[in-house]
């Protein structure tokens, strides 16, 4: 459990600190917190085979949800922590393809599984290397199947493209758990 890097984006200083001594409890030693999407993109550089959890409310009007979209594009596994358990805010989660839900408060088996999911994948360590190649032909198909897959006449990406874009990221991000791509 140790040389697994966690990053807990989390806006409520309160909930971020119960769930870094949660992890810490279980053993795992290598927790980074940031309060706002803009701090964790400067902290992910530097943690490597990082798992990102991930509120889906991030206050000040930023959307944990559209984040972790982003997130995908670096093969970051993004488990959502919400106290927020809607059926609207959990459909749109869906489409970020999340590796699990926390709700808040978060219980420890729980937690524990959710980790330990993304960790099974490779029980010897977290494989998460992307080659910027492999990045840009993701990206090139991505942008293909939207200009492909566009509605006639209004020029706005249809949702079977937008569909489409997120099982091949997601595929990607299978494919990549398991394999190290070198250029």
């Amino acid at each position: 459990k140790s040389d697994v890097n966690i990053l807990i984006v989390e806006d409520e200083i309160i909930q971020a600190f119960a769930l870094e001594s949660l992890l810490r409890q279980i053993g795992y030693e290598h927790i980074s917190t940031a309060s706002s999407r803009e701090e964790a993109l400067e902290k992910i550089p530097a943690m490597s085979d990082c798992i990102v959890i991930l509120d889906i409310n991030l206050g000040m009007h930023e959307d944990g949800i559209e984040f972790a979209m982003e997130l995908s594009k670096q093969f970051l596994p993004v488990i959502f922590l919400t106290a927020n358990v809607d059926l609207a805010t959990m459909e749109r989660a869906r489409k970020a393809i999340p590796y699990g839900y926390l709700t808040k408060p978060v219980q420890e088996e729980v937690l524990l599984d959710q980790v330990g999911r993304i960790l099974a994948s490779d029980p010897a360590r977290l494989v998460l290397v992307a080659d910027d190649a492999l990045v840009q032909i993701i990206l090139q198909v991505q942008e293909f199947l939207d200009l492909t897959l566009q509605q006639p006449g209004d020029g706005n990406t249809g949702p079977a493209a937008h569909d489409l874009s997120d099982v091949f990221l997601g595929y990607f991000r299978f494919i990549n758990r398991r394999f190290e791509f070198r250029a």
